[in-house]
């Protein structure tokens, strides 16, 4: 069993099973090693899929080199055979067969990367020549393929798609990818390269509306919604130095929302030497802590991007700033922005987003939710990293309300009518401003009456409206619950 052989190599068993059957005969060992082996491995598996029956034969009768078949069958049909050369520092005379490759399979392959595949992969490639430089010659192709990346939740399909290996590079002509609503997002041209070792990129990506993220916070706790874009980019230089240009525009049925990660989101509370986790919050779920820093610096290296981002008013994007109690600013509007990252992996934006909608909902008291509406006039500006964006955003909570409690120490001096008349309902107007950076705001508020109705009751509700505005910074708790 290799589970057996994987508990004495200590790793893991669960990796990687099945059943290792056969013969390895070994001749003149002191003068003139030779080595016959024919091998198979029943109900090979790794992981949680079945991967099929392995027949290995190999032996190195022929002179300075070593002959090799290998054939997976059953679920999969795969074959490679060919010879290894020992001289020269080795070189491949090899050909690899893919019959059938059942993309239902592919999960355990990818780690988990890749859900619900389908379809077939096929192909045949030869690879010849020394192992600095092999020439690898073929294609591989996709037959009725779908398969669904697991953090977009996105489920793509390709229908007929092949990819060439040609004596320079490996060549994508037309190769299409189609999502859930069979919009295309389609690669042209070649990734250069004559050894395998040094690469280079002469690629253009184009799609029209191709849904490329469908995700919940359960896929992906830093950023899930369903975004649709257009793309037109390309893709130059080599693979010390990439270069991306181009074009990309959000467009209106995007629904986008991006969480502001607690500091550290494991830890719920602590008393003393006791520490009490949340198993639900990485890394105790299997996934990488999250990280603001992440949307200012790429783990790529070497990259030099610089792509126009353009965003459709219709278009929502929500930053969540607290998920525990739900509070979010959702904006709508238009923005025209310049996407750059250097070499280094430093990522930066500039431009300015113009709100033409939205709302911030926010948690008063922890005890009631109150709805903002956004101005029009509000701004995001960005001058640097995409985490440090200036706001200047105004939003309104309309408050129907009697001011017989606002000006109650008043009340005395008045006669019974203006009395009376304090105990109608006015349309109070709670403007919400939010200033300073996006992900530290400083957050300001500001009652007001209509400006036809600050004459109400002579004047002396707007009169003590602008007390209150002028102590509000200092008793905002107090006065909030009162009017919200």
């Amino acid at each position: 069993m290799l589970e057996t052989l994987t508990r004495y190599a200590e790793q893991d068993t669960a990796l990687i099973g099945g059943t290792l059957n056969g013969t390895v005969d070994v001749k003149n060992i002191q003068e003139s090693p030779a080595f016959e082996a024919n091998l198979v491995i029943n109900k090979l598996r790794y992981q949680k899929d079945q991967l099929g029956d392995v027949k290995i034969l190999a032996d190195n009768y022929t002179k300075d080199a070593f002959k090799v078949d290998v054939a997976l069958t059953g679920i999969h049909d795969v074959k490679v055979a060919g010879y290894y050369y020992t001289t020269n520092n080795g070189s491949l005379d090899m050909t690899v067969n893919i019959n059938r490759f059942d993309l239902k399979f592919i999960e355990s392959l990818s780690s988990g990367q890749i859900k619900n595949g389908s379809g077939m992969l096929t192909g045949q490639l030869t690879a010849k020549g020394p192992l600095t430089s092999p020439k690898v010659l073929g294609n591989l192709g996709f037959k009725n393929a779908g398969l669904n990346v697991a953090q977009l939740n996105s489920y793509f399909r390709l229908n007929d798609e092949n990819i060439s290996f040609v004596s320079n590079g490996i060549r994508f002509n037309n190769f299409t990818v189609r999502d859930s609503a069979n919009q295309a997002f389609t690669i042209n041209g070649l990734i250069k390269t004559t050894n395998y070792q040094d690469f280079g990129f002469d690629l253009k990506l184009r799609a029209n509306n191709f849904m490329a993220l469908n995700s919940t916070s359960q896929d992906n706790e830093l950023f899930y919604g369903k975004v649709f874009l257009t793309l037109n980019a390309n893709v130059g230089g080599d693979l010390n130095k990439p270069e991306v240009t181009g074009s990309l525009r959000i467009n209106k049925d995007t629904r986008f929302f991006f969480a502001i990660p607690d500091s550290d989101p494991d830890i719920v509370s602590q008393e003393g030497v006791v520490e009490f986790v949340d198993m639900d919050a990485p890394p105790n779920n299997g996934r990488e802590a999250l990280n603001v820093d992440s949307l200012t610096r790429s783990k790529l290296k070497g990259l030099n991007v610089s792509m126009d981002l353009i965003t459709e008013k219709e278009a929502e994007i929500t930053v969540v700033v607290d998920p525990a109690n739900g509070d979010a600013l959702l904006v709508k509007g238009e923005a025209e922005l310049n996407l750059t990252m250097d070499p280094s992996g430093k990522i930066a934006m500039t431009g300015r987003y113009l709100v033409s909608g939205g709302n911030y909902n926010l948690s008063i008291g922890g005890l009631a939710k109150r709805k903002f509406e956004l101005q029009q006039g509000s701004y995001i500006q960005w001058t640097g990293a995409p985490t440090e964006a200036n706001v200047d955003l105004t939003a309104v909570y309309n408050v129907n309300t009697a001011p017989i409690d606002l000006i109650s120490d008043q009340l005395a001096a008045l006669d019974q009518s203006t009395q009376t008349r304090a105990r109608q309902k006015l349309p109070f107007m709670v403007y919400l401003k939010m200033t300073e950076q996006l992900l530290k705001p400083k957050i300001d508020f500001e009652i007001a009456l209509p400006e036809n109705e600050r004459n109400a009751i002579d004047g002396i509700v707007n009169a003590r409206l602008m007390q209150v505005n002028s102590i509000l910074a200092s008793s905002t708790n107090r006065f909030l619950r009162y009017w919200l």
